[in-house]
């Protein structure tokens, strides 16, 4: 009974979403409309017009998450266990450039403010899977968040990516130097509503959503035990061979 009533919370949950989502678009654009009527205006000072790109930029990116959410709420012909939607869009994404990108816009805002640490450890080689990089946006986004939030009161904060090319897998961690997570609620941290945050500071589903963003496009993500000191989650994608692409 308690399954059944999960499933439907997150059918409806769902469904609501994707209302919010869709209606997003329209402010997303009118923001997006200002920003640049902004940048033009600004031409006489490039301070402000820098800020006014860095606006219409983020938007972008907004709205770019926005449509993935859409996408992933559509029912999509499905073969085996992954769907083919990626496949049918040809789109891919460079892990390296997607962490490069999230890490500045955290930095801009949430990192500075709370005055963490952040470190890059990325692959020298191009780490790029198949789809766009609007849902792998929302996985990392997630992960972050909960770092950010877990090394609340931590005397010296601190957050790594690191990014890896494993055999026929790309790979992207987030660790920090938090408390961790105790042993016995680690296989509960996928469940959906499940979290270890005080009421109204977390709704239990990033790592819920964030898995079932990763496994539709035949990858995992797993709590690493073996990390030492703090939290590390690991996001591994099937990866896209450049060579064979390029033949």
């Amino acid at each position: 009974m308690e399954s059944v009533a999960t499933r439907e919370k997150l059918v409806a949950m769902g469904q609501l979403a994707a209302g919010v989502a869709h209606e997003l678009n329209t402010p997303l654009g009118n923001i997006l409309g200002y920003a640049q009527l902004l940048d033009r205006g600004a031409a006489d000072h490039p301070k402000l017009s820098g800020y006014a790109r860095i606006i219409a930029d983020e938007t972008q990116r907004c709205s770019r998450v926005v449509q993935e959410l859409l996408d992933y709420a559509r029912k999509d012909k499905c073969s085996g266990e992954t769907c083919d939607l990626n496949q049918r869009s040809g789109e891919t994404c460079d892990l390296n450039q997607l962490a490069q990108e999230l890490i500045e816009t955290f930095i801009n805002c949430r990192l500075k403010r709370y005055r963490i640490e952040i470190a890059l450890d990325l692959s020298k080689d191009k780490l790029v899977v198949e789809g766009g990089c609007g849902q792998l946006d929302i996985v990392l986004s997630n992960l972050l968040a909960n770092a950010i939030d877990a090394l609340d009161k931590v005397p010296e904060p601190r957050i790594v990516v690191r990014t890896w090319a494993e055999e026929g897998h790309a790979a992207v961690s987030v660790a920090d130097n938090g408390p961790g997570v105790a042993p016995d609620i680690r296989n509960r941290l996928f469940d959906p509503f499940f979290s270890t945050k005080d009421v109204g500071q977390g709704s239990g589903l990033g790592l819920s959503i964030s898995q079932a963003i990763v496994s539709k496009r035949g990858g995992f993500i797993t709590y690493d035990a073996d990390c030492g000191e703090g939290a590390c989650f690991v996001v591994k994608l099937p990866s896209v061979d450049l060579e064979r692409a390029r033949l």
